[in-house]
């Protein structure tokens, strides 16, 4: 590190043509080592030499700079085995790239910490030099707690988009709103989600008259009971199209007392209700899922798809995953906190400095080259 440093003060000598003072050397330095990311410099390709490498690769991957700087086989040792290949084929195409212009390349892949774990980096870097001394200069940052959250609320929105009803989350009492609504209630009642959660009237507006006192009624209960309380009730919704339908709500008060919200799912109980006179009992409901060609919807007992004919289709309790759900949102909720907190740690450890000029970002280009789809896209 010290003989590193070395070169950086030679240089600042040459280029300045005289004696620099120490303090901007030693700022610098600080600067660099302070840094929750691992800032280096590295000649391209397999056996590409890592000329330089900061103190927190020890924290990221295990290996401590002289290490890492000793072997190139090391860096390429560490490669997750999945993305190997693929990491050096975009380094390949992102350095002639990189050569024409001013341009920062962006790609996160995964690493094998030394003691076995795996770690999400995004790795950041330009090239430096002319002809054939060029080098990669950039840094690698640890992103596994941003790669946790997005595989987490991927499998939420999934479990979100598959179930057979609409999630919801409301407040309470006759000025209650919505603050959350699945998209799944576009097709229950003829109104998007973004509709029914900008007016505060449209959750009174669609209980049926008929229904609405012993609703907020029960509701109203429901609150003033412990959290956690749950319920299973039917009532009738008044639809865009006017003809009322029946819905089954399973709900459950969350929250402190003073701040009560109600979560759960609406699902369409018509068809049920109409084959009785008989309010019908409330057996959990199964998601019902077909493998051949992917539709989903709910039933009180596994049958046959009616979209393909299929009867070999797949049954899941719909309590089981409306816990499934709950421990995905837990997650979550941890994860986002966890990240926050880690926010607060990066500024509390880099220094604020003012008096180092950012380089002109005029002309430059940004790439960023995902080696994992987004599941997003397209």
């Amino acid at each position: 590190m010290a003989a590193r440093l070395g070169r950086t003060y030679n240089r600042l000598v040459d280029e300045s043509g005289g004696q620099p003072e120490a303090e901007p050397v030693i700022a610098l330095r600080e600067l660099v080592e302070s840094v929750p990311a691992v800032i280096y410099e590295a000649e391209p390709g397999v056996d590409g030499v890592w000329r330089y490498v900061s103190p927190h690769i020890h924290t990221l991957m295990g290996y401590s700079p002289e290490e890492w700087m000793a072997d190139p086989a090391v860096y390429l040792e560490c490669l997750h085995p999945d993305d190997r290949e693929a990491v050096l084929e975009v380094e390949d195409r992102e350095l002639e790239t990189a050569r024409a212009g001013d341009v920062t390349t962006v790609t996160e892949y995964r690493m094998v910490h030394r003691d076995g774990h795996v770690v999400w980096v995004r790795d950041e870097a330009r090239v430096a030099g002319k002809d054939d001394d060029v080098v990669w200069r950039g840094m690698l940052v640890d992103v596994t707690a941003e790669r946790a959250l997005t595989d987490t609320y991927d499998t939420y929105r999934s479990l979100v988009e598959s179930l057979p009803g609409c999630l919801y989350r409301s407040e309470t009492g006759t000025a209650g709103r919505w603050t959350f609504l699945s998209p799944q209630i576009e097709s229950l009642v003829g109104y998007s989600s973004s509709e029914l959660m900008d007016d505060s009237r449209k959750r009174l507006s669609l209980l049926h008259p008929d229904d609405q006192d012993w609703v907020l009624a029960e509701e109203l209960e429901g609150i003033a009971a412990e959290s956690g309380t749950q319920w299973v009730r039917e009532y009738r919704l008044m639809p865009r199209s006017g003809a009322p339908i029946w819905v089954r709500d399973r709900g459950v008060v969350s929250g402190t007392r003073g701040d009560r919200t109600v979560e759960g799912i609406l699902t369409d109980v018509t068809s049920s209700r109409a084959a009785s006179d008989d309010a019908p009992a409330a057996p959990d409901l199964l998601r019902l899922t077909c493998p051949k060609c992917g539709s989903v919807w709910a039933g009180e007992k596994i049958e046959a798809c009616g979209q393909c004919g299929n009867s070999d289709v797949d049954a899941v309790s719909l309590d089981a995953t409306l816990r499934e759900l709950a421990s995905a949102q837990e997650q979550l909720e941890s994860l986002v906190a966890g990240i926050r907190g880690h926010l607060e740690t990066l500024k509390a450890n880099v220094p604020e400095r003012t008096d180092f000029s950012p380089p002109s970002s005029r002309g430059r280009l940004r790439i960023v080259t995902p080696l994992h789809e987004d599941p997003d896209a397209g």
